[in-house]
């Protein structure tokens, strides 16, 4: 139930802060997104989290966890992320 009163909540201010702008500019998008990101991954991790701690234990679910943290973390420093302004344009 608390989750989706915190849910809630920040799609309404999330939707007060697009209403209320006058002009849209990359910037205030990109900040959105990331909000908007983070919010469902928050939501998806508490969502499994309590599953997993029942399942497996506290301190099992705690090591898969940050197992899983590095190897997400490993794998983006592996794979480089794509650029969309050419090498020759850039300061």
């Amino acid at each position: 139930m608390a989750c989706c009163l915190v849910l809630i909540t920040r799609l309404l201010i999330c939707g007060l802060l697009v209403i209320l702008s006058d002009t849209p500019n990359l910037k205030i998008l990109g900040n959105l997104q990331g909000f908007a990101a983070g919010l469902m991954l928050s939501m998806s991790f508490f969502d499994l989290a309590h599953n997993c701690m029942n399942s497996l234990g506290f301190l099992k679910g705690n090591i898969w966890f940050y197992v899983g943290a590095l190897f997400f973390a490993s794998v983006i420093n592996i794979i480089p992320e794509p650029t969309l302004v050419p090498e020759k344009y850039k300061i």
